[in-house]
């Protein structure tokens, strides 16, 4: 991994208020709001679409994530915030990027959700933001969009250990009869499943980030997680809308650094499907 885990919560994008471009009809912007990922908001073009969000108080942002998108490679968005609704004169611009790895869009057969994920640098707090998506090239003539992220991204101070876990989680139900025939019922796509040992925790990454974001989310509220948001051609493989599996626990250690006592944990994530 060439760069540490990074963590972008919900919780800024869920209590905003939305507007759109446009959108078709029973797909409304509102669906921005909803967990599924198949839940989308889709616009009525691709040539200029956007969203604004009304985070009701002025936030600081570094990042966004996008999750259940159409998006074709040729896809660029751009992100705006200013103090006051209008966007004209935004002093945050991030000018037109595209939010696929710098090996483009992933071309694996039949991946069921496509991840994107879009940062700057930014410490100033702004209560309006945009996001401007453009695709004209995009054959389905409209831009769609399950789940977006907007918030300031966590990175720990220590990484995730390198015994970390890969695995599926499969909703598929299989009965062997007792003449022994084998029925199948297939219910979808399996979740992926990782597994994060993290053998030091920096206490101020505990208390102000991890500690928080569990006590926010519990086991039902979502968030975006890249295991190495620098990856390229596997970046899609690493990141995923995630959900904590189980509460965590964190066990203090006999060591410190110059915040204070450092912990240790192990998180479970699985893929919001």
């Amino acid at each position: 991994m060439a760069e540490k885990a990074l963590f972008l919560a919900s919780r800024y994008v869920q209590a905003a208020t939305l507007a759109a471009s446009s959108a078709m009809p029973l797909l409304p912007v509102t669906y921005l709001q909803k967990q599924e990922p198949d839940k989308v908001w889709r616009a009525t073009g691709c040539t200029a679409e956007w969203i604004t969000l009304d985070l009701g108080t002025a936030r600081a942002c570094n990042g966004a994530g996008f999750v259940g998108v159409n998006w074709t490679a040729a896809a660029t968005v751009r992100i705006r915030a200013n103090s006051v609704a209008d966007m004209t004169a935004a002093p945050l611009d991030t000018g037109s990027v595209s939010p696929w790895p710098a090996t483009g869009k992933p071309t694996d057969e039949d991946w069921p959700i496509f991840a994107c994920l879009v940062r700057w640098v930014n410490s100033t707090a702004y209560r309006y933001w945009r996001i401007d998506i453009v695709d004209a090239a995009n054959p389905d003539g409209y831009v769609e969009l399950g789940r977006p992220y907007l918030a300031n991204y966590f990175q720990p101070v220590f990484n995730v250990d390198i015994n970390i876990g890969v695995g599926l989680d499969s909703p598929d139900q299989r009965t062997r009869t007792p003449a022994g025939k084998t029925f199948t019922d297939g219910r979808g796509p399996p979740s992926r499943r990782f597994v994060l040992p993290i053998s030091a925790v920096n206490e101020r990454d505990l208390w102000d980030s991890l500690f928080d974001l569990q006590r926010l989310c519990g086991l039902a509220v979502d968030f975006f997680f890249s295991l190495d948001p620098s990856a390229t051609t596997d970046f899609h493989r690493y990141s995923m809308q995630a959900l904590f599996a189980d509460g965590a626990q964190f066990d203090s250690q006999p060591f410190w650094d110059a915040t204070g006592q450092v912990w240790r944990t192990s998180l479970t994530l699985l893929e919001q499907t």
